[in-house]
């Protein structure tokens, strides 16, 4: 063991100067060029992300003078760390690739926070929410696009309690209810050609195109439905 011992130190002092000559070595910087292609090519992406994606080079090969371009290794729409190959002309009119670059592509969005803390429960009003222009490269889940919030239905309720200026995701905010527990609700039930309006009253608290219970005193069931208007509900089963 005392022999191992003076080994492990030389060896780790040798690993320790080596770390430091590479760190005090300088970086080369990334090319121009590749940063150029970069913007070219995420410029050329669907018009509607135009403005959205904005690269950032962390690694990219050296490569010769001339003219140079980058294609990405997938079709979709590049988000975060992105591999693109280098290409230069190969003297015959064509590309050939000399290396591979990588990306960090930044998406960026007009998404919907509120302007006021909204407490679980609130309804919306004119002016609760505005837009904010924020990356959103790394949300598992796409926050609410402003596009859509412009368009969410009138009276739309807080699920939850929503910090101002916070990106708001598409599920915090929900349609108000169309029926309460209690609300009497006609059930269109149709089976083997055969239809029926049975008169119930709803189990839960629903809002237009969701499920809930309702109980026809009038057959002494309980059937799950499907609330297609106000007062309103398709056949789904009988429980």
């Amino acid at each position: 063991m005392r022999f191992r011992l003076p080994l492990l130190l030389a060896l780790l002092a040798v690993y320790t100067a080596g770390a430091g000559g590479a760190r005090g070595q300088a970086v080369a910087p990334i090319d121009s060029r590749v940063v150029a292609a970069a913007e070219s090519l995420l410029a050329e992406r669907p018009p509607g992300m135009a403005g959205h994606l904005e690269p950032r080079v962390l690694r990219a090969p050296a490569v010769p003078e001339g003219p140079l371009r980058l294609a990405l290794l997938s079709i979709e729409t590049p988000r975060g760390y992105t591999p693109a190959d280098v290409l230069v002309p190969d003297g015959t009119g064509g590309w050939r690739a000399v290396g591979r670059a990588t990306l960090f592509v930044a998406r960026y969005d007009s998404v919907a926070v509120p302007a006021r803390p909204l407490a679980r429960g609130d309804t919306l009003r004119p002016g609760d929410l505005a837009p904010a222009w924020i990356e959103t490269t790394r949300a598992l889940t796409l926050p609410l696009l402003w596009a859509d919030a412009r368009v969410l239905p009138a009276g739309a309720v807080a699920r939850r309690a929503l910090p101002a200026g916070e990106p708001v995701r598409p599920t915090d905010l929900v349609a108000p209810d169309a029926v309460a527990v209690g609300d009497p609700v006609d059930v269109r039930w149709c089976r083997n050609g055969l239809e029926l309006t049975l008169r119930g009253r709803s189990r839960e608290r629903a809002t237009l195109g969701e499920t809930l219970r309702v109980y026809c005193p009038d057959t002494r069931a309980t059937y799950r439905v499907r609330l297609v208007a106000p007062g309103t509900a398709d056949w789904i089963e009988t429980l």
